[in-house]
Order: structure tokens, then sequence, then C-alpha cells
């Protein structure tokens, strides 16, 4: 597989007369290991994502290619792309597609079912681009523009700085558990609830006013109300607070046995990238926020929530788009 898809390639850059070599090398897992092994930076690497595309009008399969030290922004690819929803393909169907293993996936499309769009960060950012050609032990380093030249891509804005790791961050929920080993091969949804004393206990009124801090009983009625239809699509809902345990465990119990999650500390902020808040008598506590939590990978955020009862739908909907 793949050899075929190498053979394409470099007889088109000869026919154009392009300035490109071919780089032999052991295969490599990573983006920033093949960087190495090329003598390449990171950023000159395209790297291809092989995405379903779906609009009011059909649905499609898109090549997209951006720089490798970036992450694809589906979101804002749907909005490119004048899409409702943009999705990953599954390996079966990028196989298909590309006649390519994941990570020997080039720029190029040669099928038409599979049509190809670059982030202009690809042909802006580097005189040179890099790109396994079909297969993850061969590589070829060529001038972008000739790329732009021979391919003549359909060119878009979609790249976004790639989101933070999930690190081994500690959190109390009965004992320290790692935060990696917890999300690994699970979905989540991660509702950070801005609860600062003891459940039940009121805030003050200063306090009250911030836009979205109060309501969070509200909010976890609504997760409980559309709980089956969460466990449907295979996502667990875990509540995080900075409420000590204690007072988490009883929040939870009032909530069906609501998933908690006690982070005084706010150990969490860092690696999950969560914005906090402070009072003028310096509590901390986070801010009303969601994220959407898969394998590892956060894939979708809710920022800044102002209508905390609303927040479980807008989930949901957005899950089962």
């Amino acid at each position: 597989m793949s050899q075929a898809i190498f053979n394409k390639i470099v007889e088109i850059l000869k026919a154009n007369q392009a300035n490109f070599k071919i780089i032999e090398h052991e295969p490599c897992g990573k983006s920033a290991d093949v960087a190495k092994v090329r003598g390449t930076k990171l950023s000159q690497g395209a790297k291809a994502l092989v995405c379903h595309v779906k609009n009011e009008q059909e649905k499609f399969y898109a090549l997209c290619v951006l720089n490798a030290d970036k992450s694809a922004d589906l979101d804002a690819l749907a909005r490119q792309l004048n899409a409702k929803k943009v999705s990953l393909a599954s390996p079966k169907e990028v196989s298909e597609l590309s006649d390519c293993v994941f990570g020997a996936i080039p720029p190029f499309s040669f099928n038409e079912r599979l049509r190809l769009f670059v982030d202009a960060g690809v042909l802006e950012r580097n005189e040179q681009i890099a790109f396994n050609a079909g297969l993850l032990e061969r590589s070829i380093i060529m001038s972008a523009n000739d790329y732009k030249r021979i391919v003549r891509p359909c060119v878009i804005h979609f790249a976004s700085e790639p989101a933070p790791a999930i690190t081994d961050a500690k959190f109390l929920n009965g004992e320290l558990v790692g935060l990696k080993k917890l999300l690994r091969d699970k979905k989540i949804v991660l509702v950070c609830l801005p609860k600062l004393g003891e459940h039940k206990k009121l805030l003050d009124d200063e306090t009250a006013s911030i836009c979205g801090l109060s309501g969070c009983s509200d909010e976890c009625a609504q997760y409980n109300k559309f709980h089956n239809e969460f466990k449907a699509l295979g996502y667990e809902i875990i509540a995080l607070s900075t409420l000590d345990f204690e007072n988490a465990k009883n929040f939870g119990l009032a909530f069906n046995n609501l998933a908690m999650i006690s982070d005084k500390k706010l150990e969490l902020a860092k690696p999950l990238s969560l914005e906090t808040m402070k009072t003028k008598d310096n509590k901390h506590f986070y801010h009303r926020q969601t994220l959407i939590i898969k394998n590892a990978k956060i894939i979708k955020r809710f920022d800044r929530i102002s209508e905390p009862s609303k927040n479980a739908s807008e989930v949901l909907e957005y899950l089962k788009s």
C-alpha cells in the first residue's frame, strides 16, 4: 500500500520541474520525531487529515492540510466550508480514500471523492514544506511555491494553536488519581462549576451578581435530566469545583450521585486551560465552562456560560449534530 501514491507524486513533481528531494528514514509515529530525522522545522511539516463534511446540501470527504505544529479547529473548518459539522474520518475510511496509513498521507488527493483544502499557513510560513509521501519511511521536501503552483489547492484558514496536553495533574475524588489515567479511552463532559463555599450556602449579593456565577443547581439538574441521553452517546458527566471533598460529595449526592471532582488548589486549571476568577476576599474558583473530552483530547469548549440552565441541552445538541 502507498508505493503507488509515492510513484504518482514523484512523477507529477518531475513532470512539473518542481524543486524537491526525497529522504529515506526510519518510520516515525509523531510529527516532531519525523521532523528531526528530516532535519526540518516542525512547522514545515504538511499534516493531512481526512474529514467528514456535512452541510445542508450534501456530505463529502475533505483532505485538510495544515502545518504540523498546529491543530485543526474543526469548528473554524466547518465555518470556512459552510458546513453544519466537520469530524475526522475513521481509520478504515482514511485507508480507502487515501490508500495510505495514518502518518503517511501526503498533501495530494488522487481520489475524486476526497476534496483538497489547504490552510494558508502551509504556503506562507516556510519556503519549503515536508511530508510523508505515501510511505512512513519516505519523505519529500519541496518548495512551497511549487506545491501551490502544481496542486492549485483551495486555500482556507482553519489551523489553531494546539490544545495543551492533558498531564498527570492530580485531583481529589476520595483518593488521588492521575488525570490522564482517568480520561484515557473515555468520553467525558467536564462541567466546571463556580462553587465557592459549602453546599446550599448562599453567596453574598456582590459575588452572586457576577454573570453566570449563580445557577449551579439548575445546571446540574438539567444534566441529571438528560443523563440517559448522554449515556446513550457514550459520554460520562463529571463536575469540577473548588469545593472541599465532603461538600463536593454532598453536592453530587443531591443530583443522582453526580460524579464530582474536588480541586481546591485549582490544580487542573493549567493543564486544561480553565478560566478562573477571584473575589475581593481572595477566594479562587472556576468560571462556569464545559469541556467535551474524547480519548484524553479536548474536542470542544463552552466558555463563560451565562445561562447555566441551558448548557446541558446545548452540549447535547452539539454531540448529536
